[in-house]
């Protein structure tokens, strides 16, 4: 009878989780009540805090409206989940992209230089002849020497020069958005590499737990054959369990290994601290569109777009304005006679403008038409993408809830369940599957923390409220020869 009880108390226990989970899944993140219980996994243990927090309390929600950038940089650095802004900054200027692309703005300030200084140089001129004079037969022949020497230079006209120095001016702007989409994606890299290390770690600690629990259970199958209450197979079996979770755990280890050596070789001067562990997510404040429009407005993609646009647009008046040629005015001097006739004089020319110089102006046009259609298509894009990233934090944020309440009625079970056996109550074989299960909700639970707190810090990332990617020292040129 104590056994059908228990069987019954497992299932019941069991489908209420699974109605909670159901439940929690259906509804917002809102329906789940302010006060829900919050744990911080810990690379040196499971959970090394749980405790019931609201939204005023513990992890704090990120409002949009009430803060600023540079606050909300401050106050997400300073999670546990996250390297020191520090470091941050040391590995994202290390970063071989970001180093190119610093390299990149030398470049751009040297063709910035040579579009506005232009093309124009001076020319030099000069040619020298033999001049012979004399009778019929070459009888009383006189020889002279001439000499010819001029000097000219085309003159850029104003409206030119001063589109060309905008010029100059766009691609140098080209460089500091090129440097800034660099260090976005290398924060993006190394957000990714941090926060599966953690999930990775976490896991570990997750198999290390379930491996001393399977040990718990050894020793209490162990117990019970000693006192004649189990039989030699069930020994069998539970340690047969153990060396399997064993090994889970070892796999896990190596997981964490590999994640940890790839995100070192990746960030070699990214230096790890002791406690550093994933912490509960929490969801976003603020209307999708508040949150689109700061993503815009942040995006390097959008603003590269736009600047190349502009650029184009340039190009299409220089390009206009070339229709009209640059005028060439040069002096000379020659001299006939040897020196006994000398000739100063000034002379301008310039080319006749014609269908060619048409056809390029109007190609120019068309691709400034086609530069600001992308501006549009890159717009719509980004809009996507992030009303996509907004969806997925928010069905990840309440399918973690749901799966957490689930692990956690779980564990409870499977705790009954133990304490069960060790009262010669249940068999062996009730509790090893409720152990199962318990440990594969905990897992899926993990695995689910892990994918809502990356989308939510990648939508961090993208509104430039996670790190300071704009930095003003790595965007200057100062120190760029002129």
């Amino acid at each position: 009878m104590s056994r059908f009880l228990n069987n019954l108390i497992f299932m019941v226990m069991a489908a209420a989780a699974a109605l909670g989970a159901a439940g929690a899944i259906a509804g917002g993140p809102g329906e789940n009540g302010a006060g829900f219980t919050a744990a911080r996994v810990d690379a040196a243990g499971l959970v090394i805090a749980s405790s019931a927090v609201t939204e005023s309390q513990g992890t704090q929600t990120v409002n949009l409206k009430d803060s600023t950038a540079s606050g909300d940089s401050r106050d997400e650095a300073l999670r546990n989940d996250l390297p020191e802004l520090a470091q941050v900054r040391v590995a994202l200027d290390e970063h071989p992209a970001v180093r190119a692309a610093q390299a990149g703005l030398a470049l751009a300030a040297a063709n910035r230089d040579r579009l506005v200084t232009g093309s124009h140089e001076f020319v030099v001129h000069g040619d020298a002849a033999r001049r012979t004079v004399g009778g019929a037969g070459g009888e009383g022949a006189a020889g002279y020497g001439d000499w010819t020497l001029a000097i000219e230079r085309s003159l850029r006209l104003p409206a030119k020069a001063r589109i060309d120095a905008a010029l100059g001016e766009g691609e140098l702007r080209l460089a500091q958005l090129a440097l800034g989409d660099a260090r976005h994606e290398a924060a993006r890299e190394l957000l990714d590499g941090w926060v599966g290390w953690l999930g990775e770690q976490a896991q570990l600690q997750l198999w290390q737990r379930q491996s001393e629990l399977a040990a718990k259970l050894t020793e209490i199958t162990v117990r019970r054959l000693s006192h004649g209450d189990a039989s030699r197979m069930e020994l069998q079996m539970a340690q047969a369990v153990q060396a399997q979770v064993d090994a889970q755990r070892e796999q896990a280890r190596a997981r964490a290994q590999t994640a940890f050596a790839d995100l070192r070789s990746r960030f070699p001067g990214l230096r790890v601290r002791s406690a550093s562990g994933l912490v509960a997510p929490s969801p976003l404040s603020g209307d999708p569109q508040t949150w689109q429009q700061r993503v815009l407005d942040e995006s390097h993609e959008l603003m590269h777009a736009q600047a190349l646009a502009a650029r184009a647009q340039l190009e299409a008046s220089r390009e206009q304005a070339e229709r009209t040629p640059d005028p060439s005015i040069g002096v000379r001097m020659t001299s006939e006679r040897s020196g006994a006739e000398r000739i100063a004089g000034v002379f301008v020319s310039m080319p006749l403008s014609g269908n060619y110089r048409a056809a390029g102006a109007r190609a120019a046009s068309a691709r400034a038409e086609i530069a600001e259609r992308q501006v549009r298509a890159v717009e719509r894009g980004l809009l996507a993408r992030t009303a996509a990233a907004q969806a997925q934090l928010a069905g990840s944020l309440r399918a973690w809830l749901a799966a957490r309440d689930a692990a956690q009625r779980l564990e409870k079970t499977a705790a009954l369940s133990q304490r069960a056996y060790e009262l010669s109550e249940t068999a062996l074989a009730e509790v090893l599957l409720a152990r199962r299960v318990a440990a594969d909700a905990e897992l899926a639970q993990l695995k689910l923390m892990e994918q809502s707190v990356l989308s939510r810090y990648r939508l961090l990332l993208d509104a430039h409220m996670l790190w300071p990617l704009d930095d003003d020292s790595a965007l200057s040129v100062e120190g760029v020869r002129r």
